[in-house]
């Protein structure tokens, strides 16, 4: 399928908000407008499931992502509990 390049205007302040947000969540600017368009372009074959799935998908990356710290210190934690009942 050929592709469109797409152009539109933003405030400088506001887009680069947006890109800072996209990064922090592992995206860039691109793949978020991108999806958006899927999501929303082709009405036909917008079903609630996919819809769904695709944002079960994100939010268990975006927890994984704020876990992963937490994970790491509680087995550090477990395993300097482990020392002590050793």
């Amino acid at each position: 399928m050929p592709e469109k390049l797409a152009t539109f205007r933003c405030d400088d302040a506001l887009w680069e908000a947006f890109k800072q947000k996209a990064k922090a969540n592992g995206s860039n600017a691109s793949a978020v407008l991108l999806q958006y368009v899927r999501d929303h372009g082709d009405e036909s074959s917008d079903d609630s499931a996919r819809r769904s799935e695709h944002l079960d998908a994100r939010i268990n990356a975006h927890l994984e992502k704020r876990l992963a710290p937490v994970l790491m210190e509680l087995a550090e934690l477990r395993e300097e509990i482990a020392k002590f009942a050793a």
